[in-house]
């Protein structure tokens, strides 16, 4: 889930120190969306102003809804929206870190706080380009940092940004920050499960493998995104779903939910990030 650099994240699509699963689309029967079909069914305005959670959460349903995810695919997806972000795109934050938890989530790039402390000295571009520098797609200095993290699921990586900007037909590599935008990062959703990592809609109706695409690598984690997704699968069913769920075992209220991510007013590494060793 986004944490601030302090908390600890449950696992998820950003740094480490091998190569992300995500950057081919599974086979064995995954059997992704192809490009030109996501083109068609991902129709509409690509751009737009959305700021309130419902909004947003309004926009990544459509989107769902267009490319034919089932309602129980679409509740899980947005429990790991919920987690990853609270609906409100954002970039990653790599001047937030910490050094004991770069050590921590990263140890065979930063084997003490020392080495940690030394990079973060130089300040993030130089950090982004040592978590995720030479892999992803990032194949020129300073793409670890313009390739960060952004959106509702932190998108991270120039091959991500390129193979999905294509799919739903936005520039993502030449514009990496629309991936903030509420529309697009709306329309991204989609593409990220069905082109990026090879599944079909039907694939994401088991809520421990969104899970494990997505984030929670800590039991806890895990539990409350099962009992998020079980809320908002409730609301679509009873076409309420433009209010926030409860958090599940944080009890957050949904005000609380949608003024800051779930743990932090900060965006670290995801869930994901961790999780992939991205």
């Amino acid at each position: 889930s986004q944490t601030t650099p302090s908390a600890t994240p449950s696992s998820g699509g950003g740094g480490g120190s091998s190569a992300p699963a995500a950057t081919t689309p599974s086979s064995g029967g995954g059997g992704g969306t192809s490009p030109t079909k996501f083109a068609e069914t991902a129709g509409g305005a690509v751009t737009g102003k959305v700021t309130a959670q419902g909004g947003n959460k309004q926009l990544v349903l459509s989107e769902l809804q267009k490319a034919g995810f089932s309602e129980k695919a679409q509740a899980n997806i947005l429990a790991q929206i919920q987690e990853e972000s609270g609906f409100k795109p954002r970039p990653e934050e790599l001047d937030k870190y910490k050094p004991e938890t770069l050590v921590r989530l990263w140890p065979k790039k930063f084997p003490n706080i020392e080495a940690a402390k030394e990079i973060i000295a130089k300040g993030p571009e130089a950090l982004g380009d040592v978590l995720y520098g030479g892999r992803m797609g990032n194949d020129k200095p300073g793409d670890g940092y313009k390739y960060r993290g952004r959106g509702f699921i932190q998108l991270t990586g120039k091959d991500a940004y390129a193979r999905i900007g294509k799919a739903i037909g936005v520039d993502l590599v030449n514009n990496p920050d629309l991936a903030n935008d509420p529309a697009v990062a709306a329309k991204i959703i989609p593409a990220f499960f069905t082109i990026y990592k090879g599944k079909r809609p039907e694939q994401l109706e088991d809520i421990n493998a969104v899970n494990s695409l997505v984030g929670s690598a800590d039991m806890k984690s895990r539990e409350k995104r099962i009992a998020l997704a079980q809320s908002f699968q409730s609301e679509i069913s009873s076409g309420s779903s433009g209010s926030s769920p409860t958090t599940g075992s944080t009890g957050s209220s949904p005000s609380t939910v949608a003024s800051a991510p779930t743990t932090g007013s900060s965006i670290a590494a995801t869930s994901s990030q961790v999780a992939t060793g991205q």
